[in-house]
């Protein structure tokens, strides 16, 4: 089986810009190293954006090489499963139970409501403006 080649193109030109995106917001002052509060933000706001760009897309039916480009590569790269897990982890090993639960209960809920809320809200705005 031959890979498209436009495919993989995509996914990896979209996972280097959505890395340096997820690095540059790491660079923002206002998130201390040490803590999971980055995680929880591009996890949030990488779920917003694809709420929204799913309701465009979807409106205006783009092509899906700009899908593979956005949704696999750009947002695969911003947002983190594994830097999720490992932020659990670490407040695990910090033996802070609560702490695991509300990280988990804001990524996971945020997150929901965040694309659910993205991709209906765009939805219906761009229904209104067509």
């Amino acid at each position: 089986m031959a890979f498209p080649v436009t495919q993989m193109a995509a996914v990896a030109l979209g996972g280097a810009l959505g890395c340096v995106a997820r690095w540059s917001v790491e660079q923002i002052d206002i998130f201390d190293s040490g803590k999971f509060y980055f995680t929880i933000t591009v996890n949030i706001v990488g779920c917003l954006l694809m709420g929204i760009l799913r309701a465009v897309f979807a409106h205006y039916d783009v092509e899906r090489i700009w899908c593979t480009l956005v949704f696999t590569g750009i947002l695969g790269g911003f947002t983190t499963y594994s830097a999720l897990i490992y932020d659990t982890m670490r407040l695990s090993w910090a033996g802070s139970a609560r702490m695991v639960a509300l990280y988990l209960a804001i990524t996971l809920v945020g997150g929901l409501l965040a694309g659910f809320g993205g991709y209906h809200g765009t939805d219906r705005l761009l229904k209104i403006l067509s």
